[in-house]
């Protein structure tokens, strides 16, 4: 429509109908204060089967969330709804508990420890650095760079976002993720080598 002021897509580009499904089905849950259950992959990787009463639907960024009590933990979670591969409606009702997700913000980001990164960028992806480190505090910019400092949960999400910016950023500080990162540049490089 031409008249479109303002349009809101949340499911990101090419997601829709794969990541509607599932929102639907668990939105469904909620409403009926149906026991579910999922099938869950961890930030590791882990494969389990979770058995959950879904309370909210959160999106957060470009990530959609589900607020759910999981009976195998005993307590509330957060599941990247990206992660959940399959999802079932047992049947059972639950009472829901007066719990709200912000009673876990603590544990809403990465279970890593946040750790003050500085990072000196490329100055051609400014743009970039504007749209993603957005709380940063730029300590430097010139016609070259621009370096700015923030606070990261540290671990291998840290590191992926770091190479995602290829030759266009250095790790200035702490010296210990420089290594890291490093390290990780010699064993891509190994594999490359071959």
């Amino acid at each position: 429509n031409n008249d479109d002021v303002i349009v809101f897509e949340p499911f990101g580009w090419g997601k829709q109908e794969k990541t509607a499904k599932k929102i639907q089905q668990l939105y469904d849950t909620i409403k009926s204060k149906s026991l579910t259950e999922i099938r869950y992959v961890d930030g590791h990787g882990k494969i389990s089967t979770r058995k959950v009463e879904a309370m909210t639907l959160i999106q957060k960024g470009f990530s959609w969330y589900l607020f759910a009590f999981c009976r195998k933990r005993g307590a509330m979670r957060l599941f990247k709804v990206s992660r959940i591969k399959q999802i079932s409606n047992i049947g059972l009702k639950f009472e829901r508990k007066q719990k709200d997700y912000r009673s876990i913000d603590e544990k809403w980001h990465l279970t890593e420890k946040n750790i003050e990164v500085t990072l000196k960028f490329s100055i051609h992806v400014k743009h970039m650095v504007e749209d993603f480190h957005e709380g940063s505090k730029v300590l430097f910019e010139n016609e070259d760079s621009i370096v700015v400092k923030a606070s990261y949960p540290g671990g291998e999400w840290l590191i992926g976002m770091i190479l995602s910016y290829g030759t266009s950023v250095e790790v200035l500080s702490p010296s210990s993720l420089r290594k890291k990162v490093k390290n990780r540049i010699n064993q891509l490089n190994a594999i490359y080598q071959k």
